[in-house]
Parts: C-alpha cells; structure tokens; sequence
C-alpha cells in the first residue's frame, strides 16, 4: 500500500492463472488517490463502493506480470553506441545484471540491488566501470537471481 493509505486498511492479493487480482479495503476514507504503489507495472483505475453499508474501493484492471524470469537478447545487436537489455522478474528479486567480455572478465555492473516484479530495460552505453569505452567485441549480458544465471552475447561495434 502507498505511505498515504491509513494504517487500518489491508491490502488482499490472489493469483488466478497467469494474472494477479489484487485489492484493499478499509474503514478510513482516503484523502488521496494513491493506493498501491507497483513501479512500472501498471496504471491502475480505483473504483469505489460499499459492502455492508461500508465504504470500500477496488482495483477495476488486474496487473499482469512476468511468468518467469527472462533475459532478453540485447537491441540493437550489433549496436554502437549503445544498447538496450530487457529482463522480466516474476516477483521481486536480488538483481545482478552485469556486462562481461567473451573471455568471462567483468566489464561494469548496471544493477545490483533488489528489484520489483515486473518488465525492467537497461541501457548499456558501451562503457567499462570507471567510464572508459570499450573496443569493439562480442560481450555477455549476465542477469542472476537467487533462482537463475542467465546470458545473453552482443556484439558493439566502434
């Protein structure tokens, strides 16, 4: 729930197939439209209503995520100056996305902290750790997890 959702509301979540419901309810109105807060999920729609005679809102959409974690081939590949690596996260996860070279040395890390469910890009700039560029070569993306290592090979050209 957001910072602004009163501390007596409680927030229901149910997973049917591939999609997730997720609602809350509660007994202080709201002052602010804010209820969830997902990252880059999802824009959602809140609805109000009552049960009992008491008021209540809901979530009309439902929120589609990511069924497995997923490491997408770079775009463009090749590429110069720079490209872009996509990654899908069923659930949150502690995420390193790190560039190396075909010989397995680390070039520069572009994440390494927990991240949310959801569809995630990152930009590469064709950069090393301390800012220099790199020659053209073939290059790993590495994405790892607690449940995955997974790479995908890119090639820049300069």
């Amino acid at each position: 729930l957001a910072p602004s959702v009163p501390a007596n509301w409680q927030l229901a979540i149910n997973r049917v197939e591939n999609q997730w419901r997720v609602g809350a309810f509660g007994v202080t109105p709201l002052t602010t439209p804010d209820l969830l807060r997902l990252g880059n999920l999802a824009n959602l729609a809140i609805r109000s209503g009552q049960i009992n005679e008491q008021p209540v809102k809901w979530i009309q959409e439902t929120v589609a995520v990511p069924q497995q974690i997923t490491l997408y081939a770079a775009y463009p590949n090749p590429f110069n100056p720079k490209t872009t690596i996509r990654f899908d996260l069923p659930h949150e996860a502690n995420v390193n996305l790190s560039i190396y070279t075909i010989d397995g040395r680390l070039v520069t890390t572009l994440i390494q902290e927990s991240t949310p469910a959801g569809y995630h890009t990152v930009e590469w700039n064709g950069n090393d750790a301390q800012g220099m560029a790199v020659p053209s070569g073939v290059y790993v993306s590495q994405l790892q997890t607690e449940q995955t290592i997974q790479m995908k090979s890119m090639v820049l050209l300069r």
